[in-house]
């Protein structure tokens, strides 16, 4: 049999390859997984915390995947949320095979999903968008019974981002106001009560895939930080990440997010407190991704991905005037 082919990418390598794998241990994990002969391999430049490997086999294109810090039972969680998700309907990339080890860190394959993801998204891809993430948490019931809560951990949402804006408070003296003056803004809207569940809690751009054709989400990716909370949190993201940080312009805000709000309503209808709560919670993600932006700007990440924290802080204040 022939070697598979390693097609070599040295900023790729660099960016996103914390563990190196070998093509015969790649090809090991795919036969393990039923995926036939590796033609060839590539690493993917997008990993922030995970090793990644484009992996060209027989049976198609995957994604070979090896959590680099993750805990094994979390990935297992994630692998069965994903599995199930997929049977629900839900457009998801499942993992393919069972779970694997190297190095004691857990690896998965996923199916590699062809697609585009453009950097402003239009009418199309937010109405698709909007019902994709109804569905999501339409499909999200009955999972406690399934998925047990302290695998996928209930977010607590409101503590937690009072507390990161807190402690990243101490270590940045020029956001020290801004981040205090916002959580305590935050402390008074509410979060218990409100209709919720399984959300993705991280609906960025670079986790969507659309149709390049007719703009439909093809797969929402990387359920890392997926967990239990309020529904409306998870609106609040899709709106900051796919409307607010691509545009200033508030007519066109407005336009945007009522496509992505019309879509989801076509799969579920927003409850009247959740509505009045969709401002509060976007202002919710934007200093929860600010909190994240500053801790990573402390601990940066092997693939020195670290993004401008003042775009969330411009947006945060866009809404006090």
């Amino acid at each position: 049999m022939d070697k598979a082919r390693k097609r070599t990418c040295p900023q790729a390598r660099l960016l996103s390859v914390f563990t190196r794998l070998s093509d015969g241990e790649i090809s090991r994990f795919a036969a393990s997984a039923a995926l036939g002969a590796v033609v060839e391999t590539s690493p993917v430049a997008d990993g922030i915390e995970n090793t990644i490997y484009k992996v060209e086999t027989e049976r198609g294109p995957f994604i070979l995947t090896l959590f680099e810090n993750a805990d094994t039972e979390s990935v297992r969680a994630i692998g069965e949320l994903l599995s199930i998700l997929h049977e629900r309907g839900v457009k998801v990339a499942a993992p393919v095979g069972e779970l694997s080890f190297f190095d004691e860190k857990p690896l998965l394959f996923f199916p590699y999903v062809k697609g585009t993801q453009p950097g402003k998204l239009s009418e199309s891809n937010l109405r698709s968008l909007g019902r994709e993430v109804a569905n999501l948490h339409l499909s999200g019931y009955g999972l406690s019974g399934k998925i047990a809560p302290e695998k996928l951990s209930r977010l607590h949402l409101s503590s937690r981002v009072l507390a990161e804006a807190e402690k990243e408070a101490n270590f940045f003296p020029e956001y020290t106001d801004f981040l205090l003056t916002e959580a305590l803004y935050q402390s008074r809207v509410p979060e218990e009560g409100l209709p919720g569940g399984l959300i993705h809690a991280d609906l960025f751009p670079d986790n969507l895939i659309f149709d390049p054709e007719n703009g439909g989400v093809l797969a929402i990716l990387d359920f890392a930080l997926a967990g239990y909370g309020p529904y409306v949190f998870d609106v609040g993201v899709a709106l900051l990440a796919c409307v607010y940080l691509t545009t200033s312009d508030w007519t066109e805000r407005e336009k945007l997010a009522g496509f992505f709000l019309e879509g989801y309503e076509c799969a579920r209808v927003l409850e009247p407190e959740e509505r009045a709560l969709i401002v509060p919670y976007i202002r919710r993600a934007a200093l929860r991704y600010l909190c994240l932006r500053l801790e990573r700007r402390r601990n940066p990440s092997k693939s020195g991905v670290v993004k401008d924290p003042d775009d969330l802080v411009k947006v945060i204040e866009s809404f006090k005037y």
